[in-house]
């Protein structure tokens, strides 16, 4: 039987806009007040200085209509709450929530309105939906006619880029982007660790052991997890801590006492937003090479071929430590890590069209 936290959770998520009370007018008013308060925050956002956006985090997920995410910088954005933005001038950047009727919707109503001789950046986000084959186990794929018209969109002249959460394969002219840090207080965090108010130990003063901490569920889509989680209790017990639930107000303290995050995918392909806290963290994650987690090649990080395959061992641990640990100890380095957490260096990005020269440091 739920208690009051399971009953406030459900009340949060319903502000949020997840379910329905039964009532069409009480949704609908709900929904209109979310809208509104989208549009109050993206008019605020936008007339920020830029010096504000570094000290933000970056975020590509809509969990309310009052915590900043890259839809509220956008001049067109079709979220869950509606379309924000003024259709009488044309975009230079277009927000579409990446679930299946979002998509449509915007090829069909929108997309035509956009003049000939418009040039115009697309953000797909804010789902564990992904483009453009769709994977995610706990959907359907997308048949041939979605691939079709996402094939039309990628084609189309106006369109100058396509920058894309979940990005399950790689096609010409789009880019990942990292999910960032969706969850309501990573801006203060981030603020804390930028002014060294939260300053992790260094990486390597930390004992050489790898962390696995993650939620089970049942169902394929988190076969990967539980894979994991056998190894991490099994074999790679002498060098991994599992740890099966850490209170979200503990999980930063904690993480900081590790060089090393797992971060193995169940919701979406993007590893955070564990990998953005591990990083805040001075931890350094472990990822599954794919097209999304391309986006994090910018960043020390290590990648991991298969899970399942992985040969885990102590001196493996120290070569990664070896190589990557100047991002994190060497100031300099660890400010340029760090700027690339904000909402600031993802809108620069996007708005150059996904121009960046990758850090040759880095594997």
């Amino acid at each position: 039987m739920g208690g009051p936290k399971s009953v406030l959770h459900l009340v949060r998520n319903y502000y949020r806009g997840y379910g329905s009370s039964g009532i069409q007018g009480l949704d609908g008013f709900r929904d209109e007040i979310a809208a509104n308060v989208f549009a109050f925050m993206s008019m605020y956002l936008k007339r920020r200085p830029a010096a504000d956006l570094d000290t933000m985090i970056m975020n590509t997920c809509c969990l309310s209509p009052s915590l900043p995410t890259l839809a509220h910088f956008a001049d067109w954005s079709l979220h869950q709450w509606g379309f924000s933005g003024n259709l009488d001038v044309q975009p230079g950047l277009v927000f579409v929530k990446s679930d299946h009727d979002y998509l449509v919707r915007f090829y069909r109503d929108y997309l035509p309105r956009i003049d000939a001789g418009t040039r115009f950046v697309l953000i797909t986000g804010d789902s564990d939906f992904t483009l453009p084959r769709q994977v995610d186990q706990r959907a359907p794929g997308h048949d041939e006619s979605m691939i079709a018209m996402l094939r039309s969109i990628h084609d189309d002249p106006r369109l100058a880029h396509w920058f894309a959460q979940n990005l399950d394969e790689a096609w010409p002219g789009i880019s990942p982007i990292p999910l960032g840090f969706w969850e309501k207080g990573g801006t203060s965090l981030y603020r804390q660790v930028l002014k060294a108010q939260a300053d992790p130990p260094a990486i390597g003063s930390r004992p050489l052991r790898v962390l696995c901490a993650h939620r089970m569920r049942t169902g394929p889509q988190w076969s990967k997890r539980q894979s994991v989680t056998q190894k991490a209790l099994g074999e790679w017990a002498s060098i991994v801590d599992y740890k099966d639930e850490i209170p979200a107000s503990d999980f930063f303290d904690v993480i900081s006492g590790y060089p090393f995050v797992m971060c193995v995918g169940g919701g979406g392909l993007d590893p955070s937003p564990k990998a953005w806290t591990a990083l805040l963290a001075g931890c350094i994650p472990m990822m599954e090479m794919n097209a999304t987690t391309k986006a994090y090649e910018n960043l020390p990080v290590v990648y991991v071929e298969d899970w399942d395959r992985l040969d885990l061992s102590i001196d493996v641990l120290r070569s990664w430590l070896e190589r990557l640990s100047p991002h994190f100890d060497q100031p300099e380095l660890r400010r340029a890590v760090l700027e690339q957490l904000s909402m600031g260096h993802w809108l620069r990005l996007i708005r150059a069209g996904g121009r960046q020269e990758v850090d040759p440091s880095l594997p």
